[in-house]
């Protein structure tokens, strides 16, 4: 069996170094010619580590470490940076970075600052993320150094005979006595690190026993009585499947081993894990410049607060400002409409209300008393639970942004999942959902204390947790490696439900939380559309912001179709939604406002009439609690200068007004009216349109090989005709020959109910292929090689030479066993 493809040369190098120096040589891992790694320097790191263990909280590992191991003679303490490195190599939740500064630190007792070349490719990426190995590390070091003492009581011709043997050494490792816990992770990731060709980099024993419970049957493997030896056996057969080396926690095969069936178990293990990567989250410098931002909100929203205590004049419309659509606390902008209408038309009962619930007292009465306020909101039927504990949590957290934080109903379900907490009560009131989402932080918060770099308080708690669900990108911290399983760790988590959390069991359920109307809207329009939900919050995060979208890419990429349903979901009310298309003849007078001619008793007379922005601006200006959305179809195809003219302005400055070319009078366009346009680039490159409207408009990409678009196709084959899987590899393999982004076929020609064989024929020779030609024109030799016979025929020879591939490499890895 070959070794884990997925980890450079460097790691299994690291390794071999580790093995050769720890059971071998007994030489050093930094320093040439010493001898560390003795049974007299382990017994004088034994009498001051292990006999001097140190349990007790408040300080960090290093601050204790260098209390016992600190004033020993420069060996021992060379030896216990040798021994913290060994622990931290196996863990991929410490950084390279952190890994090197904390052996450095350690070195820097006796006057050592160097580490030899080696090191810091080896670390580059970890074995495994087990948050055990940053939260249990003084007994992981304890056992190492254990188990290198029981290594020197046995005799030379016995160890050899176990580095021959990997079972003989399992055995042997997992035999030896221990009084300290919590050292079992590292104990199972040692096997790991010493025979890296025959042990998993698996930490977990219940790991390893759901696994040999899945395949032994499942492959119909005998076991060998040796769990580890069956999953190598395992392993042999699933590599005809899966490729030499893939990692048993890929999604695919952890769906079949990973029961899900045991909460409890399962919550705790998600847990630790969970909290690992809030301890590596925070550490990074991204989070820290987050967290700034959030804090000058709040202070600005504080100050707001001040206002509405003091009844001072003007505080509805500061309230309302600080409570815009873009507000990065509140998660549905249509409760908070209501709310500033009811501020507006009861400024005396909302402030009651507020001030009530930013008061001291009794938390849970404060927020019921709030709830009960709200009732009184236009609309109050609307005014649920979970979308009011976001309105309410914005108050909360402008009175004390240290005891306080933003609740965004949708986030915090998912974050109860990836950490193994308990779901709430069915239908819980908004301090249920406010109290519960709090003792989660204080948990969180109390458990950072064994952290170098503890959380310190609930809004950086909360900025930490938001991060590890949203953040689309890695930190400058983390490597690929990194970013790569905390997404796999995010798509674990997402959708299952996970165990009950200890403290939380008295309000346990299994019923669905609630969500506001507008999580149900995107939702819905994201299992409609077959893609991502993220995706669709992420644009409505953008056009709240700008109020302005391009959706851009080439044709049959589902730009329009997305763009309107979209917007249908952000009005709430399709009659809130205007659509137009732009065209070469297409002008100012069409869309904004122009002369017209009118019959008047026979009289042609021009009158001044509105076109559809206008319209639908006087709409939304009436109408201030509720978007409006116009979606502009192919906008790049109309002569923009000559369609928007003073527009341009209005569109990066909605706060001001212009006077307009016809009929005098100031104009404005309101905050609420939403613009999407649409554009191929297939007929016009983005390049062309002008820096002036680029810059007041976010741009999002519609292309077959990125997502939400990537994919597409094959998922809705897959739900509608599965049958007809080959179709998305055709479109696949004729993209990639295509070679370029903007020429690529869209999936929307072949999304059709009752596609067929022949259907595919006739929509590839009447849409694709003309299509094609377009772009070779002159060159009908280029053309053919799309034709769909010809397309068919590349593909099943692509599927011979893969198969052949496979089959050579299995050869391959078969002759290195």
């Amino acid at each position: 069996m070959a070794r884990l493809n997925i980890f450079p040369d460097a790691t299994f190098e690291g390794l071999d170094k580790i093995k050769q120096v720890s059971l071998v040589d007994f030489g050093s891992l930094f320093f040439d010619g010493q001898s560390l790694w003795t049974k007299e320097l382990h017994e004088q790191f034994h009498s001051a580590f292990v006999d001097n263990f140190d349990e007790t909280k408040g300080a960090s590992f290093l601050e204790k470490y260098k209390r016992q191991v600190g004033d020993q003679p420069k060996p021992v303490i060379r030896l216990a940076a040798e021994l913290l490195f060994t622990q931290q190599f196996f863990t991929s939740l410490s950084g390279p970075k952190k890994k090197i500064e904390n052996v450095k630190e350690v070195l820097s007792w006796c006057g050592d600052d160097s580490l030899p070349s080696w090191i810091e490719p080896a670390v580059q990426k970890g074995l495994a993320g087990d948050q055990s190995f940053n939260q249990h590390r003084p007994f992981h070091i304890a056992w190492l150094n254990e188990f290198m003492l029981h290594w020197h009581g046995l005799d030379q011709s016995r160890r050899k005979t176990l580095l021959n043997d990997p079972w003989a050494f399992a055995d042997e490792v997992r035999e030896m006595p221990f009084i300290h816990g919590a050292h079992q992770p590292m104990r199972e990731a040692w096997l790991a690190m010493i025979f890296p060709k025959y042990f998993e980099n698996i930490s977990s024993r219940k790991h390893k026993k759901w696994i040999t419970d899945a395949f032994l049957p499942k492959l119909g493997i005998q076991s060998t009585g040796h769990i580890d030896h069956d999953i190598y056996l395992i392993r042999k057969e699933l590599e005809k499947e899966y490729g030499a080396g893939f990692p048993m926690y890929r999604a695919e095969i952890k769906a079949i081993w990973d029961p899900g069936a045991d909460p409890v178990t399962a919550g705790e293990a998600t847990s630790d894990e969970f909290e690992g990567w809030i301890e590596r989250i925070k550490a990074t410098r991204r989070l820290s410049g987050e967290l700034s931002e959030k804090r000058q909100y709040a202070e600005q929203s504080r100050q707001v607060l001040d206002q509405v205590r003091e009844d001072k004049e003007g505080w509805v419309p500061a309230l309302e400002e600080a409570m815009r659509y873009d507000n990065p606390f509140l998660e549905s902008w249509q409760t908070s409409g209501k709310f500033i209408k009811w501020c507006k038309s009861q400024p005396q009962a909302a402030r009651r209300a507020i001030v009530e619930l930013v008061s001291d007292g009794d938390l849970a009465k404060r927020c019921d008393a709030f709830e009960i306020a709200l009732q009184q909101l236009p609309g109050a039927k609307a005014a649920r639970a979970v979308t009011t504990t976001s309105l309410a949590s914005f108050l909360l957290l402008a009175s004390n942004s240290r005891e306080h934080f933003f609740y965004r109903p949708k986030y915090w379900k998912r974050a109860y999942q990836l950490a193994g907490y308990s779901r709430l009560q069915p239908k819980p009131s908004l301090s249920q959902h406010y109290l519960f989402a709090r003792e989660f932080l204080t948990q969180l918060i109390e458990a950072s204390k064994q952290w170098e770099s503890p959380l310190e308080d609930y809004l950086e708690a909360q900025v930490a947790v938001w991060a590890l669900l949203k953040w689309e990108d890695p930190p400058d911290e983390f490597t690929s490696a990194d970013w790569d399983a905390l997404l796999a760790f995010r798509d674990a988590g997402a959708g299952k439900t996970k165990g009950n959390h200890a403290a939380a069991a008295s309000v346990q359920a299994e019923e669905v939380e609630e969500v506001d109307e507008e999580e149900a809207e995107l939702s819905g329009l994201a299992d409609k559309l077959l893609i991502p939900e993220e995706f669709l919050d992420k644009l409505r995060r953008l056009i709240a912001d700008k109020r302005q979208l391009i959706f851009y890419g080439p044709p049959g990429t589902g730009k329009t179709y997305i763009a309107q349903h979209f917007a249908g979901a952000l009005a709430g009310d399709t009659s809130r939604v205007e659509l137009v298309q732009f065209h070469p003849s297409y002008t100012y007078e069409d869309f904004f406002e122009g002369y017209r001619p009118s019959n008047q008793n026979g009289n042609i007379t021009y009158e001044l009439l509105p076109g559809p922005l206008k319209r639908l601006a006087k709409r939304a200006d009436d109408d201030p609690a509720n978007p409006y959305v116009l979606v502009i179809d192919e906008i790049n195809r109309g002569n923009l200068s000559k369609i928007l003219g003073e527009l341009y302005f209005l569109l990066e400055y909605r706060e001001k007004k212009i006077a307009l070319q016809y009929g005098g009078g100031q104009f404005g366009l309101p905050k609420n009216l939403w613009i999407i346009g649409t554009m191929n680039t297939a007929d016009r490159s983005i390049a062309l349109i002008d820096a002036a409207l680029r810059r007041r408009f976010y741009f999002v990409e519609f292309f077959p090989d990125r997502a939400p678009i990537e994919g597409l196709l094959r998922r809705w084959i897959k739900q509608h005709e599965p049958e007809m899987a080959w179709v998305a590899d055709a479109v696949d393999f004729t993209n990639s020959k295509l070679n370029s982004r903007h020429l690529s076929i869209g999936p929307s020609h072949f999304m059709k109910d009752g596609l067929t064989e022949d259907w595919v024929q006739m929509i590839w020779d009447h849409a694709v292929i003309p299509y094609i030609e377009e772009h070779f024109f002159g060159e009908p030799d280029q053309v053919e090689q799309f034709r769909l016979d010809r397309v068919k025929k590349a593909l099943a020879a692509q599927a011979v030479t893969n198969e052949q591939t496979a089959e050579n490499k299995a050869d391959a890895v078969d002759h290195t066993q």
